[in-house]
């Protein structure tokens, strides 16, 4: 191989390993990009989803509280009726995006035991505003025993449902627990990935900064001792002139080929004074 070969040789290995340690690289960070995906993905939307459907619960009990009092106004009461059946929608609307979530096992199971709590008492609180509105269109007159019978109604409902809200409101912060517990984890996975990727790109490239240093000690070191073999050999010659051993010829023995003409160019000289 030629000192021109051996260069080229040389580079070419500098850049494999280069390319080797960038692909590694890459596809360490990618691993981390994954991890990163499923927190912007998974868990933050579900943490949103579920705070959602928090605020919804309670804002829906309030709303119908508020719908219940006899003393409001009619028209606060049908507001507050709207109020509440828009709540009902914000937390159907976050339900949606929870259940269109990957999530563990036990997150799952927490979220549908919240929802097995949850749905009968939203389908008792639209009940309690259905005979809310029907109370409202009765008219003012508190006396009127379709009144007082459309109120004790809308009562009634409320007062059934509210042990099912208790359950259901315990239900959530269970699952609200559970989510928080599957980001904290998906947090502790994402850091030590981190990490141990981190760790990996730097043991690549420390071992590819040592076989680029070894690369170049070796070539160093081949292309000295050819040059010194170039020189031994030119003063073995310079001695045998100097002796009047004018027969003697260049040993070019393991030498580069493109040193070779070199001892070759001194033979063609030694053998014309040898003439």
């Amino acid at each position: 191989m030629t000192t021109a070969q051996k260069i080229l040789a040389a580079f070419s290995a500098s850049t494999l390993l280069l390319v080797a340690v960038g692909g590694f690289a890459y596809w360490s960070a990618g691993r981390i990009e994954a991890r990163l995906d499923e927190v912007q993905e998974v868990t933050v939307p579900s943490l949103n989803a579920l705070a959602a459907c928090d605020e919804g619960q309670m804002g829906a009990i309030s709303s119908l509280q508020s719908a219940l009092f006899r003393r409001e106004y009619p028209n606060v009461r049908r507001d507050a009726v709207k109020q509440m059946r828009a709540k009902l929608a914000q937390v159907d609307e976050n339900v949606k995006i929870l259940e269109g979530k990957p999530h563990k096992p036990e997150v799952k199971e927490a979220l549908d035991t919240w929802h097995r709590s949850y749905a009968p008492w939203a389908k008792a609180a639209v009940a309690a505003g259905e005979a809310i509105d029907a109370r409202l269109v009765l008219g003012e007159n508190k006396d009127d025993p379709a009144v007082v019978a459309a109120e004790e109604r809308a009562w009634s409902i409320y007062a059934s449902s509210r042990t099912t809200f208790t359950e259901a409101e315990d239900a959530l912060e269970n699952a609200k627990k559970a989510v928080i517990a599957e980001a904290d984890e998906a947090d502790k996975v994402g850091n030590a990935e981190a990490r141990k990727s981190m760790g990996l790109i730097l043991g690549a490239v420390a071992l590819g900064a040592l076989a680029l240093i070894a690369l170049g000690v070796f070539f160093a070191r081949s292309i000295g001792a050819m040059l010194a073999a170039l020189v031994t050999e030119a003063g073995r010659l310079r001695d045998a002139i100097v002796a009047g051993q004018l027969e003697e010829r260049a040993h070019a023995e393991g030498l580069a080929p493109e040193l070779k003409p070199v001892l070759a160019g001194v033979d063609e000289i030694l053998e014309a004074y040898h003439h």
